[in-house]
């Protein structure tokens, strides 16, 4: 395990603190799965800001443009990470206080000087 997958692997860990010795030892396993796919994220993420989203793709005579295969892995990683989370989440102790859905994207919005609420609708 690399050094930023240890780490993100240790910061997840520390939700299962209150945790059953049980659901920890059952659930070490995805935790250190959504911390490889959250550090493969990272560098997907990176490349796809390097390279963009098109690539140009010769092969013989052929020649066009097409999706990034950066961004095909990021894709098909960020689903089974969200997929993942979701199982982690619900095995979170009870008393663990989860995130309402939509309360993130929430303050996400009301953080952003440039959006704007109107009431004029």
């Amino acid at each position: 395990m690399d050094t930023e997958t240890k780490n993100i692997y240790e910061k997840y860990k520390k939700l299962f603190l209150k945790a059953d010795k049980l659901k920890m030892s059952i659930n070490d396993d995805l935790l250190r799965n959504i911390a490889f796919m959250v550090s493969t994220l990272n560098k997907l993420q990176n490349e796809i800001n390097e390279k963009g989203v098109i690539e140009k793709f010769e092969q013989g005579k052929q020649k066009f443009l097409r999706e990034s295969p950066a961004l095909k892995s990021y894709n098909a990683t960020i689903k089974n990470f969200n997929s993942s989370m979701k199982v982690l989440n619900d095995a979170l102790p009870a008393d663990e206080k989860k995130v309402p859905e939509g309360e993130d994207i929430l303050k996400f919005i009301a953080s952003d000087k440039k959006w704007t609420i109107s009431r004029n609708i």
